[in-house]
Order: C-alpha cells, then sequence, then structure tokens
C-alpha cells in the first residue's frame, strides 16, 4: 500500500527529462500511461507534471499517509465511521444547501472537531479563553451532557441493547408485513 500511495508522488513528479515510474504498476491493466506505453514500446510525453518545489511542499502529507501508524489502521478494517461522524457534526453545524461564508465554517467545524476530540465539554475551555468567568451551570450541563451521550453509547453497545434494537427491528419488519397484507402494494414503481 505504502508503494502505491508514493507511486501516485512520483507518477506526477516524472518529466520526460527525468521520469520516475519504478513504482507505478506495471501490465496493460496500469493506470499508469508511461508503463502502458512502454509495454507496447511506445514514446510517451508527458504532461502536467507538477513542478518539483510543489511536490517537495506536499511531500510531508505522503510522509504521513504512508507512516506505519496510518497502515496499520487499514490492515484492521477500520471503518470509515469516525469520518462520517464527523462530516455529521459540521454539517449540522453548516448545513450543504444554506449559505455561510468562511468565517462561520471556521468556526463550526472547529467547533465540531472539539466535540468530536474531546465532547461538550471542551466548549468549557474555549469559554475560559474567551475571558467568560462563572461557567459553572454550563459546565455542570456540558459535563452531564458527554455523561449521557457515554451511557447511551455503552447501552447502544452492550450485549442486551444490541439485541433490544433486533427485536424493534423484526417488529417492526413484521407489522409492515402485515400491513403489506391487509392493503396489497402500496408502491409499485411504474404502477400509477
Amino acid at each position: 500500500m505504502s508503494n502505491s500511495i508514493w507511486a501516485t508522488y512520483f507518477h506526477r513528479l516524472s518529466t520526460d527529462a527525468i521520469p520516475q515510474h519504478h513504482l507505478c504498476p506495471t501490465g496493460e491493466d496500469s493506470w499508469c500511461k508511461y508503463q502502458k506505453a512502454l509495454l507496447k514500446k511506445e514514446s510517451y510525453k508527458h504532461k502536467n507534471s507538477i513542478p518539483a518545489v510543489v511536490m517537495e511542499a506536499i511531500k510531508p502529507v505522503y510522509t504521513r499517509l504512508t507512516s506505519n501508524e496510518l497502515l496499520s489502521k487499514c490492515l484492521d478494517c477500520i471503518t470509515q465511521n469516525p469520518n462520517e461522524s464527523l462530516n455529521n457534526l459540521i454539517w449540522k453545524r453548516c448545513p450543504k444547501d444554506t449559505f455561510v461564508g468562511a468565517k462561520k465554517i471556521r468556526w463550526g467545524t472547529a467547533d465540531a472537531v472539539a466535540i468530536f476530540n474531546d465532547g461538550m465539554s471542551s466548549r468549557i475551555q474555549v469559554l475560559k479563553d474567551l475571558g467568560i468567568k462563572d461557567t459553572t451551570l454550563t459546565e455542570y450541563s456540558l459535563i452531564k451532557s458527554d455523561k449521557r451521550r457515554l451511557s447511551g453509547a455503552l447501552s447502544k453497545a452492550s450485549e442486551k441493547g444490541v439485541k433490544r434494537r433486533q427485536s424493534l427491528r423484526n417488529l417492526k419488519k413484521g407489522f409492515e408485513d402485515t400491513h403489506k397484507e391487509k392493503e396489497g402494494d402500496t408502491y409499485i414503481p411504474g404502477g400509477f
């Protein structure tokens, strides 16, 4: 996986004078046109190469992407759910269907990241940094909100919680099946 990531880096860095396609996949199914041209014994002209200065500036991103710590998470089949959860928090603050300015997007994103990482109680530090004093009631309610969220998450993750959701889902499905038997199909594609 690391080689595949670095292949894209060197592929974009390549020029006619210095082709750097040593990590690009070979064969007819390759996405690299240079490697395909080599296979067919044709000449290849590089287009849209990114300047070395720019590639050097983005090299740290590639280094982080290929770190063993990050790649090991891919091996554990870790899902994309945390990313979706963070995106959900951001879009709650800045809906896609409503125009908001750049400042509100920055504030909304910062708030969403803080809450995603540290919970609602992260706002306590923000209030302190803003110089707002005597926030005892606010602190209490934010901490209580975090405890309630964690308690709910633990309850849902428990075996009892999983079984309860499954039984409710089955009950709902049974209701829908019974309803369908009584009334027949209420929706048929192209039936109207």
